[in-house]
C-alpha cells in the first residue's frame, strides 16, 4: 500500500463517524467526531482497522492543533496591523478638525 491508499482509508473512516454523528442526530464538532472515532476503533476487532483509527484520530487532532495556530498567527497579525496603524497616524481622522 501506498501512502494515497492509506489516505483514502482514513478519509473513508472519518466519513463513517461523521455519517454515524448525522444519523444520531446529535452535535457535529470535532469533539464529538473524535469520541466517534474511538467508539470506532473500540468496536473493531480488527487489528489493521483500529491502526488505521487510530491515524485517522492523530489526523483530525493534527488538523485541529494546526487550525487553532493559524488562528493564533493570524490573530496577531491583525492586532500588530491595527496598532500599527493607529500609531502611525494617530491624528488622521483629527487632522479635519477646525480649532
Amino acid at each position: 500500500m501506498n501512502r494515497s491508499d492509506y489516505q483514502q482509508i482514513i478519509d473513508e473512516i472519518i466519513g463513517e463517524a461523521t455519517l454515524a454523528l448525522l444519523q444520531q442526530a446529535g452535535p457535529i464538532n470535532t469533539r464529538a467526531l473524535l469520541e466517534q472515532l474511538s467508539q470506532l476503533g473500540e468496536k473493531s476487532e480488527d487489528p489493521d482497522r483500529r491502526h488505521f483509527v487510530a491515524l485517522a484520530i492523530k489526523e483530525v487532532r493534527e488538523s485541529l492543533a494546526e487550525g487553532s495556530n493559524r488562528q493564533r498567527k493570524n490573530s496577531g497579525v491583525a492586532e500588530a496591523e491595527s496598532a500599527h496603524r493607529h500609531y502611525i497616524n494617530p491624528l488622521q481622522s483629527g487632522s479635519r478638525q477646525k480649532h
